[in-house]
């Protein structure tokens, strides 16, 4: 049986539901995640975590179906009301069971999960029950992460017993240990300016947070932020046969002036900075930023702060 890490199940599944919620995929350009470069492990093995991810989503009530052009997509089912008020779900077992085909059959099985999701929970139907990352306020985040707006809410620290008003600019959602998080930059605390880059359990949010719209903000972002946030042109050089999501995602691709052809100069449009950061350092020494040049400098230091982190993580284990 494959074991793997809760934490990094828990990554590989949010980005293939970021992924889907982007466009419909083919199970190659699932495989082509970053989370499922996977060195030393044969493509069957990594295909079998890719095909449990799948289930667990599916069974956590994800609406994930394999259509007819071989691609995965995610179900819009919003339109389809449903109660679970005084359900009795042993009736639903048999519908449950039946590998559907046509599409009314696959939204029937739909309705029924959103009626076992609603119904009381007792010893005999607790194998239907739903196990998803705790963070009550979740919905609103991504609302205002969709918005491109900011959030006003009330939290309390984990080693505080005062609960403070926060102003924060969300800007990713992740889990870790089960529960949601996210990262932002952090305006403000009870109307005195911080200014910083932060991250905050969803569980310690203690009030429906409120959406704040850009234009009413009295505070500026850093431009490191903006920096970050922002769409760039680049123009990056990987090694033949690595890296095969920005190859993807290149408009062109080119020999380039390199050493017995093995490298490709691969030509990006509108890829946010923060992405190609994140594929830069993932993919190491097989990708090299060439353009911008007045990107390189940052980067540098990005790498700088990366290996300062790790600095600080040994000299606070010792």
């Amino acid at each position: 049986m494959v074991q793997e890490s809760k934490t990094s199940a828990a990554q590989r599944r949010l980005d293939i539901l970021m992924q889907l919620q982007k466009a419909p995929a083919t199970t190659e350009q699932l495989l082509n995640l970053p989370v499922y470069k996977m060195q030393d492990k044969s493509p069957e093995y990594i295909k079998d975590i890719l095909e449990k991810d799948l289930k667990v989503l599916r069974d956590s009530g994800e609406n994930i179906l394999f259509s007819e052009d071989n691609k995965y997509r995610i179900v819009n089912t919003k339109q389809i009301k449903v109660s679970g008020s005084n359900v009795d779900i042993t009736v639903l077992r048999g519908l449950l069971a039946d590998k559907r085909i046509k599409k009314p059959d696959v939204l029937a099985q739909i309705g029924v999960q959103k009626l076992l999701a609603q119904a009381q929970v007792t010893a005999e139907n607790s194998p239907y029950t739903i196990s998803v990352p705790s963070g009550k306020y979740i919905m609103q985040i991504a609302d205002a992460l969709e918005r491109k707006q900011n959030l006003e809410f009330e939290y309390a620290k984990a080693e505080e017993e005062t609960i403070k008003k926060y102003v924060v600019m969300p800007l990713r959602i992740f889990i870790f240990a089960e529960a949601f998080y996210f990262s932002g930059y952090e305006f403000s605390i009870n109307g005195n300016a911080t200014g910083d880059m932060r991250s905050y359990k969803v569980d310690r949010i203690t009030d429906k947070p409120e959406l704040i719209p850009t234009k009413n903000m009295p505070y500026k972002v850093a431009e490191e932020t903006i920096l970050a946030f922002s769409n760039v042109n680049a123009i990056v050089r990987i090694r033949k046969g690595s890296c095969v999501p920005l190859l993807e995602m290149a408009v062109s691709s080119s020999n380039g002036h390199n050493k017995n052809g093995e490298y490709l100069d691969l030509e990006l449009r509108n890829i946010k900075v923060f992405e190609l950061f994140d594929y830069l350092v993932f993919y190491g020494k097989d990708a090299l930023l060439l353009e911008p040049k007045t990107l390189q400098n940052t980067f540098t230091k990005h790498l700088r702060h990366i290996a300062s982190l790790d600095t600080l993580g040994e000299n606070h284990g010792k």
